[in-house]
């Protein structure tokens, strides 16, 4: 599991686990240890990625377009793809 650190506008941290990441089409789908499941649409974040028959190509593809970028997630949580990259958790689309 991979340990992230998760701003929360206008207070502290929170640490939760990554229980699994994967890249399903245009969404970035975290479930975290807590059992909670986050899925995040990237074209409504990003410019359009090129289409790709192989996971791990579209999520290099993800990442070449996004890892600079942040995505607010409906909880109010702000996590940068750039962490989730750097962490590990999104590697050839899929990770244990």
């Amino acid at each position: 599991m991979t340990s992230l650190n998760l701003k929360k506008e206008g207070s502290g941290y929170d640490d939760l686990a990554i229980a699994s990441a994967y890249v399903d089409g245009p969404n970035l789908c975290i479930r975290f240890s807590n059992g909670q499941k986050w899925t995040v649409d990237l074209n409504l974040y990003y410019y359009s990625f090129p289409a790709a028959s192989k996971l791990s190509d579209r999520a290099y593809a993800i990442r070449m377009k996004i890892e600079s970028k942040q995505i607010k997630w409906p909880n109010g949580f702000k996590l940068s793809v750039k962490s989730i990259l750097t962490h590990g958790v999104l590697e050839a689309g899929r990770v244990a």
